[in-house]
């Protein structure tokens, strides 16, 4: 009776990851609430971290923000992950994340989904073109601009995908309608601009209305 013996070599290719992020200052948590919480928090190893990196149940790395709200996590395999934030109110958000090879994702997941009083078009009245700006405090975001004449009908859409926007990725949105193209004709319009958040799904919506004069 014989015996064969085969040796086996598995090679897995990819490069690692990162994950970097900011935290607005007003979002970050001053740390433990508790000396009980404390002695946990430094049980677990993690005493002075507020962002944790979870996968299958288990933290698999951690950080704390630096003062200006910058955090980096590197070295990651290539995957799906569990984000948690230790926020200003002493709760962790949880955020769901995917990492592909060699990526550095760059997210900002807690703040003003919409920034108050920072959603306008300009400039207004306007001849030729006009500009929509929005601010956000989220990065990931999905933008969506709606534009609709006085009885409703939809009159110019533009998706994230749209070469319109400033940037693909932003905190400061903007989005320029040039009139060549669809030369709307003089008259009132009312338009609503949304943003998703990509890693929560919620959303916000702000509308306003702006002239067109030929």
């Amino acid at each position: 009776m014989g015996y064969a013996y085969t040796d086996f070599e598995l090679s897995i290719d990819y490069l690692l990851a990162s994950v970097s992020g900011f935290i607005p200052l007003s979002n970050q948590a001053a740390g433990p609430k508790s000396k009980a919480e404390g002695f946990k928090l430094k049980a677990e190893g993690t005493q002075g971290n507020n962002v944790e990196l979870w996968q299958g149940g288990r933290r698999v790395a951690s950080a704390r923000a630096d003062a200006a709200g910058h955090f980096t996590i590197r070295n990651l395999i290539p995957g799906r992950y569990t984000l948690k934030i230790l926020s200003g109110t002493g709760e962790w958000k949880e955020f769901q994340i995917k990492l592909e090879s060699g990526q550095n994702l760059q997210i900002s997941p807690l703040g003003a989904l919409i920034k108050e009083n920072t959603v306008y078009v300009y400039p207004n009245p306007s001849a030729t073109w006009v500009k929509f700006r929005v601010e956000t405090d989220i990065s990931p975001v999905e933008k969506q601009l709606s534009v609709f004449s006085l009885d409703g009908s939809l009159v110019k859409e533009a998706g994230d995908d749209d070469s319109g926007w400033s940037s693909a990725a932003c905190k400061v949105c903007d989005y320029r309608w040039d009139f060549s193209s669809d030369k709307p004709a003089s008259g009132v319009y009312f338009y609503t601009l949304k943003l998703k958040h990509s890693l929560t799904g919620e959303t916000d919506k702000k509308a306003g209305k702006f002239a067109v004069v030929r």
